[in-house]
């Protein structure tokens, strides 16, 4: 059986038309049909979110016979992942922020909702999913996973990992050089940011908080 019949099938037994499948997995009716006409085919995203909804797995949805690798799981609470998910949506509609995050409106929906948890018992999620989810919302994996970076937490830094942060304190950089010193030159700007590189931001500004800290302590103590 081709590709596009067994899609045809599953959907067929799943009870969705063709412009709800294609909702689903963030695509449109004559996509959809494409597929199950066999002139065209999903991509190796589209088809693990494909299996998601069809209840299969690639390899029987492909017609390949061979021994099914396990998916590496692991256990969330899913009110924590809800809260922060939906924190990162913010104004994005789910449709939007579901495409972003390679999974379907109605998955995602039941995420934010914390739908999936039974009392006392955490959620289960691959690994690869959440790796999807963590690309598409730009949260890093740990902070989906419920671990709170308290130094970010009530900053613009809430949820990023290190690295997330760097990137982030970078880009603040260049826009600022941009707006104070409009006339520097594209070779100043890229010694600025060599020099830059070679050290942490996050680090650099933890330093620079601790000795205006440890300075205002000074000041306090010689009054």
């Amino acid at each position: 059986m081709t590709l596009g019949k067994q899609i045809k099938k599953l959907r067929q037994d799943k009870g969705l038309t063709q412009a709800q499948l294609g909702y689903l997995v963030n695509k449109g009716e004559s996509t959809v049909r494409t597929w199950e006409l066999d002139r065209s085919q999903p991509s190796p995203q589209t088809i693990r979110l494909l299996c998601d909804v069809l209840g299969t797995t690639p390899n029987t949805l492909l017609g390949k016979e061979e021994k099914e690798e396990p998916l590496e799981m692991v256990a969330i609470d899913n009110n924590i992942l809800g809260k922060r998910l939906r924190a990162a949506r913010g104004n994005m509609s789910i449709r939007e922020f579901a495409k972003k995050c390679n999974i379907s409106p109605p998955q995602l929906e039941a995420l934010e909702n914390g739908t999936t948890t039974e009392d006392g018992k955490p959620f289960t999620i691959s690994i690869s999913a959440l790796v999807d989810l963590s690309l598409g919302s730009g949260l890093s994996l740990d902070y989906l996973m419920g671990k709170d970076e308290p130094a970010f937490n009530g900053t613009p830094l809430e949820g990023m990992s290190q690295g997330q942060a760097s990137l982030y304190l970078l880009a603040g950089l260049l826009d600022t050089i941009d707006k104070e010193y409009p006339n520097m030159s594209a070779q100043q700007k890229a010694t600025i940011i060599s020099e830059f590189n070679k050290h942490d931001p996050v680090d650099l500004m933890l330093s620079a908080l601790k000795n205006e800290i440890s300075n205002s302590e000074k000041g306090k103590g010689e009054k």
